[in-house]
């Protein structure tokens, strides 16, 4: 073997290490639930004091002429829900809180960041 075809099979072999490294690590990356984090509240909701979202005024963005009872968290008023109540755990057989809550947003056609557009449901 001359010098050329053993620099060709090493740079070969080394191409071929490299772009599995890279897929491993790709594909580890892509496993990833997407967003990672998520808004307290409904876009455009606010929060109280105690943690609670807050419905916003009649004919802002995302706002809910009616609360569903059903809403973990309800607020005895009406207005609002706590975010972090557990019922969210297996709300309508979710399998954790934030697939709970992409259930019932979805359900009342609610926008939420990171809720929504979570991928891992």
């Amino acid at each position: 073997m001359d010098f050329y075809t053993i620099v060709t099979i090493v740079a070969l072999v080394l191409l071929i290490i490299a772009l599995t490294l890279f897929g491993v690590y790709f594909r580890k990356i892509s496993e990833k639930p997407f967003p990672e984090t998520q808004a307290m509240c409904p876009k455009n909701w606010s929060s109280d004091d105690n943690g609670n979202c807050i419905n916003p005024s009649s004919g802002s963005v995302n706002y809910l002429t009616t609360i569903p009872t059903n809403t973990p968290g309800y607020l005895s008023g009406g207005n609002g829900f706590n975010p972090n109540d557990p019922k969210w755990e297996n709300y309508l057989g979710a399998k954790n809180a934030i697939c709970g809550k992409q259930k019932w947003a979805n359900a009342v056609q609610l926008s939420w960041d990171g809720v929504t557009n979570y991928n891992s449901c």
